[in-house]
């Protein structure tokens, strides 16, 4: 349940870089989940992306999608480290072998094949939670 505060300030929609600051268990990832199926449900032609720190915070995004009965074509979840692996093989690049959970190689193929303008996938909106 979102009190009136969170959906006034989820409603507020502007273009730009935005920072949400709060402590621990405030919202503030239903806050970021919520403004994102906002602004998606508003551009159902345009892609966005939600990142998540680890892959237990973007099961917990997909649950809470879930549990709202909401679900978007245009929205992917995914952990960075899984977005640099999907961009890589989505256009049509090898993915390095990643070793013991070391996606060093793989952040820096992606950086290159970005710089290169290999990279083809854009996206409207992303939304990134637990910032590192």
């Amino acid at each position: 349940m979102l009190d009136d505060s969170q959906i006034n300030y989820i409603n507020k929609i502007k273009k730009g870089d935005q920072l949400i600051i709060a402590c621990a268990g405030s919202g503030k990832s239903v806050i970021l989940l919520s403004k994102c199926f906002k602004v998606a449900s508003l551009n159902p032609d345009k892609k966005f992306l939600v990142t998540g720190y680890n892959r237990n915070l973007v099961s917990y995004f997909k649950w809470l999608i879930d549990s709202a009965g909401f679900s978007s074509e245009n929205v992917e979840c995914l952990t960075f480290h899984k977005l640099a692996v999907t961009l890589l093989k989505r256009n049509g690049l090898q993915v390095p072998i990643v070793a013991n959970n070391d996606y060093t190689e793989v952040v820096n193929k992606l950086e290159i094949c970005i710089e290169e303008g290999k990279i083809k996938d854009r996206y409207y909106g992303i939304f990134i939670d637990e910032v590192q």
